[in-house]
C-alpha cells in the first residue's frame, strides 16, 4: 500500500469502522474494525503515527485503540477517563493528546502512560493539532476559545506536581497552569471552533481557525496577532491549506467547498467587483 496515496474515512455500512482508499484507483484498501464496539466517526478523532500506526478513539467505549496499518491487526489500546471528543498525535509519533469532554490528556504512545493533563476550556474541547515542530498543541471547542499550549511546560508542571494526583490538582494549580503553560488564548470566533490547520515554520508559522460563525480566521504563532479574517454565507466545518500555504480551502456545512487565494491582490474600490474572484466555490 502507497501510503502517499492513500486516504483513510469513517464508514456508515454495518457498523462504523476506519477505512483505506486508493486515492489513485478508488479501490478500498484496508478496514480496520474492533469486535463489539465502533470507531468514532469523527475526523477529529482519528490520526496515523508514520505509516504504520492508526490511532482511533471509540463511540461508546472510553478507548483509543492502534491498529498496525500493515496488518490490520488491533496492536495496543489506552484506557481514558472518559469518552475522546477529539484526539491527535506529535509529528515524531511520541505523544497522544486527546479531549475528554473540557480537559485534555497527554499519553506516552510506547508505553501509554499518562505523562499530564491541562484544563482551561469552558466547553467540550472539538479539535487538537499539534504544531510540525511538535513544540505546541493547539485545542479549541464550543466555547469558542483556541489555546494554544507550551507542550514543555504542560510536561514538565505534570512532573512536578506527581506528588500529587493530576486528576485533583487544588485549585491555584490551574492558575499557575494558565501563566506557565499558555502561550496565547484567542477567543475571537463567536460560535464553535470547528476545525484548525497548522502551516510549516514552528514558531513562525501561520494557525487558520473555522467557526460556525461563517469566518475563516488567520493568526501568527509568534506573536499571536491576527493577520486576517475571511466572511462566509454559511458555517464552517474543516480547513486546510496548500504545501505553498497561498491557498485555503474551507468545507461549509451545505457541503460545499471554497477556495481562498491569499496572495490576490485586490484594489480596495474595486474591492466589490473582484471579490468573487478571491473565493472560489466548488
Amino acid at each position: 500500500m502507497d501510503h502517499s496515496c492513500t486516504c483513510f474515512c469513517t464508514s456508515a455500512e454495518g457498523k462504523v469502522k476506519v477505512t483505506a482508499w486508493d486515492l489513485r484507483s478508488g479501490v478500498l484498501v484496508k478496514s480496520y474494525a474492533l469486535h463489539g464496539a465502533e470507531v468514532e466517526d469523527r475526523a477529529n478523532c482519528i490520526c496515523t503515527i508514520g505509516n504504520e500506526i492508526l490511532l482511533s478513539s471509540l463511540q461508546t467505549k472510553p478507548f483509543i485503540c492502534y491498529w498496525d496499518i500493515k496488518k490490520e491487526q488491533l496492536c495496543n489500546r489506552i484506557s481514558c477517563a472518559g469518552l475522546v471528543t477529539a484526539m491527535t498525535c506529535d509529528p515524531f509519533g511520541e505523544y497522544c493528546a486527546a479531549a475528554i469532554r473540557e480537559k485534555i490528556y497527554i499519553w506516552e504512545v510506547s508505553t501509554g502512560n499518562l505523562l499530564g493533563m491541562c484544563c482551561q476550556h469552558y466547553k467540550v474541547v472539538d479539535v487538537l493539532k499539534f504544531t510540525d515542530d511538535g513544540v505546541h498543541l493547539i485545542s479549541a471547542g464550543k466555547d469558542c476559545r483556541i489555546i494554544v499550549w507550551k507542550l514543555a511546560s504542560v510536561l514538565s508542571d505534570a512532573f512536578e506536581s506527581s506528588g500529587q494526583s493530576i486528576m485533583y490538582s487544588p485549585r491555584n494549580y490551574y492558575s499557575q497552569l494558565k501563566d506557565q503553560c499558555v502561550r496565547h488564548v484567542w477567543s475571537d470566533h463567536s460560535l464553535p471552533v470547528t476545525d484548525i490547520w497548522c502551516g510549516y515554520g514552528g514558531l513562525k508559522s501561520r494557525i487558520v481557525s473555522s467557526s460556525l460563525d461563517q469566518t475563516c480566521k488567520v493568526y501568527e504563532l509568534s506573536s499571536g496577532k491576527l493577520i486576517c479574517s475571511f466572511l462566509f454565507d454559511f458555517g464552517l466545518t474543516s480547513v486546510t491549506a496548500d504545501c505553498a500555504e497561498t491557498r485555503i480551502f474551507v468545507g461549509g456545512s451545505n457541503g460545499k467547498i471554497a477556495e481562498v487565494d491569499l496572495y490576490l491582490q485586490v484594489i480596495f474600490f474595486h474591492a466589490k467587483r473582484m471579490q468573487h474572484k478571491a473565493i472560489k466555490y466548488t
